[in-house]
């Protein structure tokens, strides 16, 4: 297998707040399907694709016990995110 680099260029998309991704909610969507899920306040969260941040950095606010990272391809998007 070879490899091969792959150069993404100018690959801007959009960095909102979604409201289905909020811990609080997933814990609570967790218990209503019966699961006993860990508490959300202290929830490690990993974003792939996270752009500029724009989800996690306000889940971040309101979770200040929680450890959220963000990763993304566009070294643009996360310089702009700085």
């Amino acid at each position: 297998m070879e490899n091969k680099k792959i150069h993404i260029v100018n690959c801007f998309y959009k960095s909102n707040p979604f409201n289905y991704t909020i811990p609080a909610l997933l814990e609570a969507h967790g218990r209503l399907y019966g699961l006993t899920p860990k508490d959300s306040r202290k929830a490690k969260v990993l974003e792939l694709g996270s752009s500029f941040g724009g989800n996690i950095i306000t889940q971040a606010l309101y979770n200040p016990e929680a450890e959220f990272v963000g990763i993304d391809l566009t070294a643009e998007q996360v310089k702009k995110r700085k």
